[in-house]
Order: structure tokens, then sequence, then C-alpha cells
């Protein structure tokens, strides 16, 4: 695997979605950053540098859930090589994301020079797996198992700890998966200038779920308590370090652009908070906006900017692990 990890690099995966054209909308769909930051993930899956895991995944089969726009789906399709596939899924509707969306991201992957080694498919892992799933047919037509299903920087976007779990659980139950690799945030700022990134994590757990990126925050105790409770035995693990992705601005900016439009219903839960009258029904949605709020004059006291922006903002550590079947 370290052969195949070695050439891949930031310009040759864009030199293939190059090959779709001059279209300057590619650069749109995957950001050099961010396969870079997601080469780092493959490197420490699947390289056998100190702390990787070594898991061969080059001509096999690998399922990706969460794919989004396809960010890690594109380095995937390169590492399987032409004898691999990626069959990449998620539940979130072809039109979200932005600047551009699902649909058209995974239409530029899917034109790329390695589009072939692509399936992307709108679904969740349980419906993926049931009965009357059409990519039952997708599976039965392949003599190839799955080596493995990556969940990477997708894990917060689940509504509820329930849920994760009966993901894994499916996934382990599912036969012929062999190993699962997660990539997600560790809720650690080993630099000062990610302590807003985790504060606006922090912040955006108390805001309603469809107002939001982070629906539910793990740590990687969780996580490694639920993959086993799902039946999966760690392997590996390691922590990529202050990543240089733009996702930290783009979390504080976000964050406290969502304050400012609620600003006027956020007093009112202040207000409502202070009173010793606030028993009402909307008593916990009062107390976490209040809670989130509060969150949010956190991170403007951790800025690095005197200005007041995100500019100097950067990621908190990225947690990586492989599990085996138990």
């Amino acid at each position: 695997m370290d052969s195949v990890l070695s050439q891949l690099t930031v310009e040759s995966i864009s030199a293939h979605l190059r090959g779709t054209g001059d279209d300057p909308t590619v650069q749109q769909a995957v950001h050099p950053v961010q396969i870079e930051h997601r080469l780092e993930i493959a490197r420490r899956l699947f390289g056998s540098a100190s702390g990787a895991a070594g898991l061969d995944i080059n001509e096999k089969r690998v399922l990706e859930v969460g794919c989004g726009q396809g960010d890690m789906s594109i380095v995937l399709a390169e590492v399987v090589g032409e004898g691999g596939h990626v069959v990449a899924i998620d539940p979130a509707p072809l039109t979200y994301g932005a600047p551009m969306n699902l649909g058209q991201a995974q239409g530029v992957l899917k034109s790329s020079a390695v589009g072939s080694r692509l399936t992307f498919l709108r679904a969740d892992v349980p419906t993926f797996f049931s009965s009357s799933s059409p990519a039952q047919e997708l599976m039965s037509n392949s003599d190839l198992p799955f080596e493995a299903a990556v969940l990477a920087h997708c894990i917060f976007y689940f509504p509820s700890e329930a849920e994760l779990l009966k993901t894994l659980t499916t996934l382990r139950r599912a036969g012929d998966i062999k190993h699962l690799c997660l990539a997600e945030w560790t809720l650690n700022a080993s630099n000062p200038t990610a302590v807003p990134h985790l504060l606006a994590i922090l912040a955006q757990s108390f805001l309603p779920k469809a107002e939001a990126n982070v629906q539910t925050i793990f740590s990687p105790p969780q996580l490694k308590r639920l993959a086993e409770s799902a039946g999966w035995k760690l392997k590996s693990e390691s922590v990529i370090a202050n990543p240089t992705i733009q996702d930290g601005r783009w979390e504080v900016d976000m964050t406290l652009d969502f304050q400012r439009e609620r600003e006027e219903e956020i007093k009112k839960a202040a207000a409502a908070a202070s009173s010793a009258q606030d028993e009402d029904k909307d008593g916990e949605k009062t107390r976490n906006l209040k809670t989130f709020s509060t969150f949010c004059d956190s991170i403007r006291a951790h800025l690095p900017d005197p200005a007041g922006s995100a500019k100097g903002v950067t990621c908190v550590d990225v947690w990586t692990a492989v599990f085996e079947a138990a």
C-alpha cells in the first residue's frame, strides 16, 4: 500500500479531475486542501508508517458511509486502483451542500478519470443493507466482499448515539465487511488557534437538529466504546494534529452568523432563563439557545484576529482508527 500511497499527490488527483475539461467548477467540487487532508487520513488508515494501520484496500471493494460531496471518495477511488471499487452512500438530498451541492460534485467525480471506480447512492446504512434496497442487486453482481467500511468526517452528522450504534452494528452484521475505518474531530485543540473551532462544535450541539452541521458530538473514547459494543475490535489509532483545512473558519463563521440571525430569539431566551416562571414546554429550547449564545461569546473571546474575524482560526485535531471484526 505504501507504494500506491506514495504516488498519490494533490496534483495527480487534481489532474485526473481536470480530465473532465477546464471547467473551473471542478475546483469547487473538491478543494486541493481538502484532498491533502483526505490523503493524510488515507496514509493513517492504509499506510505502514509508525502509528498507521497498514490496511490493504488496493484492488479491493470499499463502502464509504456519509460521502457528502466526495472529498474522501475521490481519494479512496485512487487508492483501490483499477481493480477495486468504492460504493459511496449518503442519505442527504442531492441538492444539499455549497458551493456545489452533492449531485453536482458527485457528477464531476463520476466524469473524472477514476469515475468508473465510483458508485454513488442516496441511502443510509440500514437502508443500503435492507432486503428491499436496490443496492442488493449491486452487491449480488460483485464477487468482491467489502474490505472496509469508511466513515470520514460524517459521524457528527448522526442525529443520535442510538442511530450511530445501529449503523455500526449493521455494518458488523453485514457479514462480508472485514474492517471499520473512522476519522473524526477529537475535541482536542493542540493549537490555541483551534479553540474557536472546538467551541463552535460544542455550540452547534445545542442548536435544533435541522439547523446545525453538528448533530451529535462524540469523543474518541465514546466512539471506541460504541464500535466495541457493535462487535468491532480496535486494531490501531492515531491523531492528526492541527490539520490545515478550512473547516475551523467555516464552522466559526456559520455559528456566529446563526447567533446574529437569531439575536432577538436569543435575547428572549436569556430573559426567560433568568425568570423563575420559565417552566413552560419550551424550557429546554430556551436553555439550549442561551447555552449556545454563551458559547458564541466565548468563541469571540478566543478569536486570534483582533478585528474579530475568523481569520487565523485553525482546526481541532483529527482521530483516525481501524477496527476489525471481533
